[in-house]
């Protein structure tokens, strides 16, 4: 029988490997009411019904933090920034504004030959590492997509190291349930990123150039879309954020999976062809995407339960991603894994917008540190990862040429 127990995200333990709960989850209570009230979605073919049925809404994220919003209002703080921020994350927004937004930065970002910038931002930040003991995530994984994506957007370069650490924070805003204290360092980076944004927006408007922030400005007055300064404002928090965090989890907690397993390491060093396909296995393996949100349109059977009409769902891509009904040996790290339909970008009308971004910064960073560094090994250290559900990635991690 199921109890209140299968879903514990909170414990330490499973915050450090929360895949033994998955595992217990999807073999126990795979549809799983939790003591939160939440459906607890795991395996993958359920996950990925989800993903694409018309049957479900974005927003359960956006809901919740209105509602913890609405709940602290009486305690003499105003959160109104968070809002300002994430009115226009495609996470959290459904059709017909969703469709309108996504063609909106689609149809304007339709520059992807980015390989050389991303390769120089790559040997930037090589070139600075010390082989005899560096931090892996803070020194190379964090920096480089914050450097790529700030030279895509038209970002000062002197602004990226600011905009990183709030950037972090920023996640927070994906995350499952918060406390009064969070939602006030969240409302505080949210004002940090608007004030910032509306100010490069307004610069940007006066003299134009060639970064995509310019060509979004644009695009919204030459192709009619009339969004407004705030819509603006928040597009850029989300596709700042969101290609910085993902990417930089990817990255550092790809290459972790690696050293852990060095023969794989050296593998993938000798033979670096193989790359695209192990990118796409260490997505699947350990996604920086843990968790989304979905809600019931309508009354709905889910499995072996009846999903109510209005009830919010929490689905478990790392889950999916390990679901032996789908995947062979999916506690096994397979390089050459084929076919990989790993659900790590999610799937539908929500499927990552910046896939092709993540996809060729994960590849070029992958090969170029290998080159530099052909085996690694990794310091005597504790381990210590974000305490965040939704977004899996290492704080740390110090290493040294083996």
């Amino acid at each position: 029988m199921a109890t209140q127990r299968l879903w514990t995200p909170y414990n330490p333990g499973h915050v450090i490997d929360p895949y033994k709960m998955y595992k217990r989850l999807r073999e126990e209570d795979p549809v799983h009411l939790s003591q939160t009230n939440e459906w607890v979605i795991t395996r993958y073919t359920d996950v990925k019904f989800v993903l694409k049925s018309q049957e479900f809404r974005s927003g359960n994220r956006l809901d919740w933090l209105s509602k913890g919003v609405q709940y602290f209002k009486n305690q003499d703080e105003d959160f109104q920034h968070i809002s300002s921020a994430i009115n226009s994350f495609l996470l959290f927004l459904n059709p017909p504004d969703h469709t309108k937004i996504r063609s909106f930065v689609t149809k304007t970002w339709n520059d992807h030959n980015v390989e050389a910038m991303i390769a120089d931002n790559v040997n930037q930040l090589l070139s600075k590492l010390n082989p005899k003991g560096f931090d892996l995530v803070k020194e190379f994984a964090q920096p480089f997509p914050v450097l790529v994506i700030s030279e895509i957007m038209g970002i000062p370069k002197e602004d990226y190291l600011q905009l990183k650490s709030v950037a972090v924070n920023m996640q927070r805003s994906l995350d499952l349930y918060h406390t009064y204290k969070e939602l006030v360092e969240l409302n505080k980076t949210s004002k940090i990123f608007v004030e910032y944004f509306k100010k490069l927006i307004r610069l940007k408007s006066e003299r134009p150039d060639n970064s995509l922030i310019s060509k979004l400005i644009l695009s919204n007055v030459s192709h009619n879309y009339n969004l407004e300064e705030k819509h603006l404002i928040s597009i850029c928090i989300f596709l700042f954020t969101a290609s910085e965090e993902t990417t930089a989890n990817t990255t550092g907690t790809g290459l972790y999976n690696l050293i852990c397993n060095p023969e794989k390491y050296a593998y993938l060093y000798t033979y670096p062809e193989h790359i695209p396909s192990a990118v796409e296995e260490l997505l699947r393996f350990d996604s920086p995407v843990q968790l989304l949100g979905r809600i019931a349109k309508t009354t709905i059977p889910l499995g072996d339960k009846v999903i109510p009409e209005g009830a919010a769902l929490t689905l478990v891509l790392g889950s999916a991603n390990r679901d032996p009904l789908q995947f062979n040996s999916p506690d096994e790290l397979d390089l050459l894994r084929s076919p990989n339909h790993h659900v790590a970008l999610s799937s539908g009308i929500h499927y990552c917008l910046g896939d092709w971004l993540g996809r060729i910064q994960a590849k070029i960073a992958l090969q170029l540190f290998m080159d530099k560094f052909p085996s690694l090994k990794l310091d005597d250290q504790k381990l210590s990862w974000n305490k965040n559900l939704a977004v899996r990635g290492l704080q740390s991690l110090l290493v040294s040429a083996a």
